[in-house]
């Protein structure tokens, strides 16, 4: 082992024993450890909570006398855009505004921040992230519409709790720990100086959100005691969930695979005609933000078939509609609920059609199966249960007892008995759901 890496296990040693004493020793103080955020359960809420206390703070407001206050936001602009000679310096700026959950042809900004310094408009982007995670093309897009906007491009900035690196795409990394040190505490001070009448509650909810930020990163967890104490301990912490997360979505990537290579042997088994699998379900980059973040996407195993299989029924009501531009897919996935699903989905280029909204086709669909899920964004789906007939749910990845992790902790052929059993129920779920709507000859 080099001195790095000898550094970082003793290092690690030392900050995992911390956290062990300090979690032995403390004890809830409910005056000094009182929070608003944590009352109302909002601490890791990203929209409801964070991206709209943030525009609270930042957004300018009107004063007494009729100017503009904008000190808050020309605050986090020079935070920004420090030490960056693209931008103009903060005493340039004419006007400045920020807009929340902005809508655009390809979705939503969580923050546009648009300012004039008497040459040129141009904005900034700012794309929160607590825990979830991004959706495809999510950067890429952003800066798409900086471009079809005239603005500057290169201007997106990633915001989260621990400098998490965007994964679709160039952006510029900032992290809520430097907002709540760097940008709030400043806000505070000056405001404090005002000595403005009512402030006092203004500072204090600033206040309590910083240490809201502080306790999502691991410093001042509960009454001041710092679990993390130094620049070290951060970047230890952050390793160890770098680390954690990458084991955890490779048992997935190898979970998929393995599942995927059991069905695969059955389709053959019987016979059934080529179908093409998609990549994408066995590529890291896809699935790696799965852990770290929620999910990013759904997880999948998607198997196409050709469209001319299904019945002429469902293909004539298609065919209108989309003009022969779709085809159908039989998918394995974990989708939104967390559980593990199979059915089939119709898609159209690389993209899910999102909602089957063709009252012709929901009819029809209901009249080939009378037992169809009532779901509009499938064909039809089913869960997937593991041997002990449980549904296997991967929010709980971290509890044996529920989650998937239960799937790999017995011996090796226990693992390939887990995929062979959720690749055949996955068979006989497309096997029933192929006779409902579709004509294949085998």
């Amino acid at each position: 082992m080099d001195k790095h890496n000898l550094s970082f296990d003793m290092r690690c040693q030392a900050f995992l024993e911390n956290a062990r004493i300090h979690l032995d020793t403390h004890r809830f103080d409910p005056i000094e450890d009182i929070n608003l955020f944590n009352i109302l359960g909002m601490e890791t809420k990203e929209v409801s909570a964070h991206s709209a206390f943030l525009f609270y703070v930042f957004r300018p407001f009107s004063k007494v006398d009729g100017t503009i206050d904008d000190y808050n936001l020309k605050t986090l602009y020079e935070f920004i855009t420090n030490k960056n000679d693209s931008y103009p310096r903060k005493d340039e700026i004419e006007y400045i505004s920020i807009q929340r959950e902005y809508p655009f042809s390809d979705g939503r900004l969580d923050f546009l921040i648009k300012y004039f310094d008497g040459k040129k408009e141009d904005a900034i982007v700012i794309e929160l992230k607590i825990w979830a995670g991004e959706q495809p093309y999510q950067i890429e897009r952003y800066n798409r519409f900086l471009e079809n906007n005239g603005y500057s491009q290169n201007h997106v900035y990633f915001l989260t709790p621990l400098r998490r690196q965007a994964e679709t795409g160039d952006a510029i990394n900032i992290t809520l720990s430097d907002i709540a040190d760097k940008v709030l505490k400043k806000i505070v001070d000056v405001r404090r100086i005002e000595k403005r009448e009512k402030s006092d509650s203004y500072r204090l909810i600033i206040e309590q959100y910083i240490k809201t930020i502080n306790k999502i990163i691991g410093e001042n967890t509960m009454g001041g005691q710092n679990l993390i104490k130094s620049k070290n301990d951060i970047y230890v912490a952050d390793k160890l969930i770098d680390e954690r997360t990458g084991a955890l979505n490779q048992m997935l990537i190898s979970f998929l695979q393995n599942v995927r290579t059991e069905f695969n042997n059955i389709l053959e088994k019987y016979n059934y005609p080529y179908m093409e699998y998609f990549n994408y379900q066995d590529d890291p980059e896809y699935i790696k933000s799965y852990f770290s973040a929620g999910r990013s996407g759904h997880p999948s195993i998607v198997l196409k078939l050709e469209r001319e299989w299904f019945k002429p029924e469902i293909r004539n009501i298609l065919d209108k509609e989309y003009n022969k531009e779709y085809y159908p897919c039989f998918c394995i996935t974990i989708e939104g609920s967390y559980d593990l699903f199979a059915g089939f989905v119709i898609r159209s280029g690389e993209k899910s059609i999102d909602n089957l909204k063709i009252d012709s086709i929901i009819e029809k669909l209901n009249e080939l199966n009378k037992d169809r899920q009532k779901n509009q964004y499938w064909m039809d789906n089913e869960y997937i249960n593991a041997t002990d007939n449980k549904r296997i749910n991967f929010r709980n990845y971290s509890d044996n007892d529920k989650g998937f992790l239960r799937l790999f902790d017995e011996a090796l052929s226990m693992k390939r008995n887990e995929s062979e059993h959720i690749a055949s129920n996955a068979f006989r779920i497309f096997e029933k759901q192929l006779k409902y709507f579709f004509d294949i000859s085998k």
